[in-house]
């Protein structure tokens, strides 16, 4: 393998670590597909520090227009949730049900079942809440 095939291959596998984690749309360089997604470990730091980057680029943004930090926060963390699709909604949930449900703990159930039904009927539309049968 000379220098060429090298840097394209880390590039197939860099593309295949951001096609993977986040929802950017690195399909339209029209490269080659990974066929050992294992062979991309390596690019998954890179892939978190774009995203972290992202993150804070728009907290830069927000801020700088006079947003509270707060409402700049709020912000950052919505743009790095859409930029990964959402991966880890069901643990941001899990963590929400725990802060917000601890008191009541017969709300906990209802607020994880409501909330994950939400994020499966958004997943798996054939298996969601809109096309259970009622019983009786």
């Amino acid at each position: 393998m000379n220098a060429t095939e090298i840097l394209l291959q880390r590039l197939i596998e860099l593309a295949a670590a951001f096609a993977l984690l986040t929802r950017l749309p690195v399909h339209r360089f029209a490269l080659p597909r990974l066929t050992v997604q294992a062979e991309a470990v390596w690019a998954y730091p890179l892939v978190g520090a774009a995203i972290g980057a992202i993150g804070g680029a728009v907290y830069w943004i927000t801020h700088s227009l006079s947003c509270p930090p707060a409402l700049a926060a709020i912000c950052a963390i919505l743009a790095m949730v859409l930029a990964t699709g959402a991966m880890h909604v069901r643990d941001l949930i899990g963590v929400l049900t725990l802060v917000f449900c601890d008191q009541f703990p017969q709300r906990r159930i209802g607020f994880t079942a409501a909330a994950v039904g939400v994020l499966d009927d958004r997943a798996r539309p054939e298996t969601g809440f809109r096309n259970m049968k009622r019983s009786g």
